[in-house]
């Protein structure tokens, strides 16, 4: 079958939303399985032709050689959802959506100045604990055990843990929750950390 530059242009889309929700949630088959999931939704609702075979839907839409804007821009046409432009839109927005919340997460995460080197002579190996003490003028204001993972997903949602964010700056967050407002942390020299191998 041929492949126009719509398809091509969903296609991109899906691979970026997919990798988004996969770094988000650290499960590719709930990224995945969301996208499959709209696009029967668009092929049951509206009728479309599934490997060449035609069924009616809730809605009946008749597909004539050209003109009728509105029905292939919801559905795509005969070329099927992977040209439509609504479609497109909806992964544009989940898209949005996934980066808005990676910044969110990035803003609420305390990030130290130890760097990966430093934090690696611990010898501290993915999924075990390390024991965070965080004070202000010498004041202990967080102390806890939390795992050290590469990704969020790693944890519950509101449960702490330690990574090396993109900088390989050693950093601590709550899944899904603003660390830095629920424990009351900022940064600056008044502040101090000290971390060690459970």
């Amino acid at each position: 079958f041929d492949l126009g530059y719509m398809h091509l242009i969903t296609l991109a889309l899906i691979s970026i939303a997919v990798s988004i929700r996969t770094l988000l949630d650290e499960d590719i088959l709930r990224g995945a399985g969301f996208l499959a999931a709209i696009l029967i939704v668009f092929h049951c609702v509206l009728s479309l032709s599934v490997f060449g075979s035609e069924f009616s839907g809730i809605f009946f839409l008749k597909y004539q050689g050209g003109g009728d804007f509105l029905p292939h821009f919801l559905t795509g046409g005969s070329s099927g959802p992977l040209s439509s432009f609504a479609f497109q839109l909806l992964l544009i927005f989940d898209i949005v959506r996934g980066l808005l919340k990676i910044g969110t997460i990035t803003a609420n995460t305390p990030q130290t100045n130890i760097p990966a080197d430093l934090f690696n002579q611990l010898a501290v190996k993915y999924g075990q604990l390390v024991h965070v003490e965080i004070f202000h003028n010498h004041v202990k204001i967080y102390g806890a055990d939390m795992p050290y993972l590469q990704t969020f997903g790693g944890v519950e949602k509101g449960k702490p843990l330690t990574y090396l964010n993109s900088l390989l700056q050693l950093s601590f967050a709550l899944n899904q929750d603003d660390f830095a407002k629920t424990f009351s942390v900022a940064s600056g020299n008044d502040w101090q950390v000290e971390v060690s191998k459970n």
